[in-house]
Protein backbone atom coordinates (compact mmCIF):
# COMPACT_ATOMS: atom_id res chain seq x y z
CA UNK A 1 0.00 0.00 0.00
CA UNK A 2 1.48 3.47 -0.40
CA UNK A 3 0.00 5.14 2.39
CA UNK A 4 2.53 3.01 4.62
CA UNK A 5 5.91 4.08 2.41
CA UNK A 6 7.67 7.42 2.65
CA UNK A 7 10.38 8.30 0.06
CA UNK A 8 12.61 10.94 -0.02
CA UNK A 9 15.28 12.39 -2.11
CA UNK A 10 15.07 15.65 -0.19
CA UNK A 11 18.49 15.69 1.80
CA UNK A 12 16.32 16.24 5.39
CA UNK A 13 17.22 15.45 9.11
CA UNK A 14 14.18 14.64 10.35
CA UNK A 15 10.77 12.59 8.81
CA UNK A 16 7.61 12.29 10.42
CA UNK A 17 6.55 8.82 10.41
CA UNK A 18 3.03 10.13 11.64
CA UNK A 19 2.11 9.85 7.89
CA UNK A 20 2.04 6.58 7.91
CA UNK A 21 -1.34 4.96 8.45
CA UNK A 22 0.14 1.27 9.57
CA UNK A 23 2.32 -0.12 11.93
CA UNK A 24 4.76 -1.09 9.80
CA UNK A 25 6.09 1.15 7.01
CA UNK A 26 8.94 1.82 4.86
CA UNK A 27 11.23 4.75 4.09
CA UNK A 28 13.16 4.88 1.09
CA UNK A 29 15.51 7.68 0.62
CA UNK A 30 17.13 8.19 -2.71
CA UNK A 31 18.71 11.29 -3.12
CA UNK A 32 22.68 11.15 -3.82
CA UNK A 33 24.23 13.81 -0.84
CA UNK A 34 25.63 12.40 2.31
CA UNK A 35 23.20 12.89 5.44
CA UNK A 36 22.51 12.28 9.08
CA UNK A 37 19.20 11.76 10.06
CA UNK A 38 18.59 12.43 13.77
CA UNK A 39 14.69 11.58 14.33
CA UNK A 40 11.90 10.43 13.52
CA UNK A 41 8.75 11.83 14.07
CA UNK A 42 5.45 11.22 15.17
CA UNK A 43 5.82 7.65 15.77
CA UNK A 44 3.89 5.37 18.02
CA UNK A 45 5.09 2.45 20.56
CA UNK A 46 5.43 -0.66 18.70
CA UNK A 47 6.09 1.10 15.02
CA UNK A 48 8.22 -0.85 12.83
CA UNK A 49 10.50 1.49 10.37
CA UNK A 50 12.65 -0.33 7.43
CA UNK A 51 14.63 2.33 6.19
CA UNK A 52 16.23 1.80 2.54
CA UNK A 53 19.01 3.66 0.85
CA UNK A 54 18.36 3.61 -2.57
CA UNK A 55 20.54 6.84 -3.08
CA UNK A 56 24.24 6.88 -3.54
CA UNK A 57 25.13 9.45 -0.80
CA UNK A 58 26.15 7.12 2.69
CA UNK A 59 23.16 8.00 5.40
CA UNK A 60 23.80 8.20 9.03
CA UNK A 61 21.52 7.68 11.34
CA UNK A 62 22.30 9.19 14.49
CA UNK A 63 21.76 7.43 17.48
CA UNK A 64 20.89 10.49 19.62
CA UNK A 65 16.81 9.43 19.65
CA UNK A 66 17.98 5.50 19.13
CA UNK A 67 19.63 2.18 20.90
CA UNK A 68 21.66 1.43 17.75
CA UNK A 69 23.97 -2.11 17.72
CA UNK A 70 27.26 -1.14 18.99
CA UNK A 71 25.85 2.09 20.68
CA UNK A 72 27.18 4.21 17.62
CA UNK A 73 25.75 5.96 14.77
CA UNK A 74 24.62 3.49 12.08
CA UNK A 75 26.17 3.74 8.32
CA UNK A 76 23.91 2.99 5.57
CA UNK A 77 25.80 2.68 2.72
CA UNK A 78 23.94 2.67 -0.65
CA UNK A 79 20.99 0.18 -1.24
CA UNK A 80 21.74 -0.78 2.99
CA UNK A 81 18.41 -1.61 5.19
CA UNK A 82 18.40 -1.04 8.39
CA UNK A 83 15.03 -2.33 10.69
CA UNK A 84 14.21 0.31 13.46
CA UNK A 85 11.09 -0.48 16.32
CA UNK A 86 10.16 2.30 18.93
CA UNK A 87 9.96 1.67 22.59
CA UNK A 88 8.85 4.72 24.59
CA UNK A 89 10.93 8.02 23.63
CA UNK A 90 13.34 5.72 21.66
CA UNK A 91 13.54 3.92 18.54
CA UNK A 92 15.96 0.40 19.13
CA UNK A 93 17.63 -1.23 15.88
CA UNK A 94 16.03 -4.77 15.78
CA UNK A 95 18.50 -6.57 13.38
CA UNK A 96 21.78 -5.82 12.03
CA UNK A 97 22.19 -3.45 8.80
CA UNK A 98 21.56 -5.70 5.79
CA UNK A 99 24.26 -5.01 2.99
CA UNK A 100 22.70 -5.63 -0.31
CA UNK A 101 25.97 -3.10 -2.31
Amino acid sequence: RATNILSSAVNATTYAVSTLSHTIGFLYLTDNTTRTVTNFTGSVDGQILIVMNFGTGVVTIDRSNAYLNGSASQALESKDIIVLVKNGSFWYQAAPISSNG
